[in-house]
């Protein structure tokens, strides 16, 4: 449910957001602005990639959480049962598959595919097929919110 309601809001800004952050990048009063590189917290990273494949610029991500699986902690925000359950591997690996496949479902839902293929035709992209923001994230420099002096690495 969360992950519906969450995906609900973002396609209903999409178009705006994406645009103001184009504008953030491209545009000054002086007219001698560069981006040097792009961040991007989680839902940004969508059209993040756009403008910095447009920009030729790279993109670094921003997450106070992994979202890629681990096996030594359930996905951020996940309830365990019993805390003694946080602690095995293949359920933390299932709890991982649970939360990618209802990230996917209300993705596809809301087809923000075509949104986002709209917005990279304003940028002068081809459009794409596939889940580009899986294989963007497979190489993706990140800075992750944690580290051993405020909450232990996952």
């Amino acid at each position: 449910e969360f992950m519906r309601v969450a995906a609900t809001q973002f396609i209903s800004q999409y178009d705006s957001v994406a645009d103001a952050c184009w504008k953030a990048c491209t545009k000054s009063s002086s007219g001698t602005h560069r981006t040097d590189v792009i961040l991007c917290g989680h839902f940004a990273l969508q059209f993040g990639l756009d403008i910095a494949e447009a920009l030729d610029t790279p993109c670094w991500g921003l997450k106070f959480k992994p979202d890629t699986k681990t096996s030594t902690r359930p996905p951020f925000g996940t309830k365990v049962r019993y805390p003694w359950m946080a602690n095995i591997g293949i359920i933390n690996d299932i709890l991982y598959m649970k939360e990618l496949m209802s990230t996917v479902q209300a993705a596809n839902s809301l087809n923000i595919t075509k949104h986002q293929n709209g917005f990279r035709q304003k940028l002068g992209l081809p459009s794409i097929t596939g889940n580009r923001l899986e294989e963007a994230s497979s190489y993706l420099p990140t800075i992750y919110g944690f580290s051993q002096h405020v909450f232990p690495i996952p």
